[in-house]
C-alpha cells in the first residue's frame, strides 16, 4: 500500500508580537518565537512569549530554548 503524503506545514519564525499576528493572519500553522534573530535566534523574555501567546489564536507556539556553554 502507498504511503500517504503529509500534510504541509507552514511555520514561521519571528522576533517581535506584528510577527505572530502576521504569520496568524497569513495561514501560517504555527510560529517559532526567537529573539535576536540576526545572531542565530536566542531564547525570547517570558514576557515576548505571553504578549505572542496572546496574539497567536489557535496557532501553535515554538519556543526557541538557547543553551550556552562555556
Amino acid at each position: 500500500m502507498p504511503e500517504r503524503p503529509r500534510p504541509i506545514v507552514v511555520e514561521v519564525c519571528v522576533n517581535d508580537v506584528g510577527g505572530t499576528a502576521a504569520a496568524r493572519l497569513g495561514g501560517a500553522d504555527r510560529v517559532e518565537l526567537c529573539a535576536s534573530l540576526s545572531e542565530g535566534g536566542t531564547t525570547p523574555t517570558i514576557g515576548f512569549v505571553r504578549r505572542a501567546a496572546a496574539q497567536a489564536g489557535p496557532l501553535g507556539l515554538q519556543v526557541v530554548g538557547a543553551m550556552c556553554s562555556m
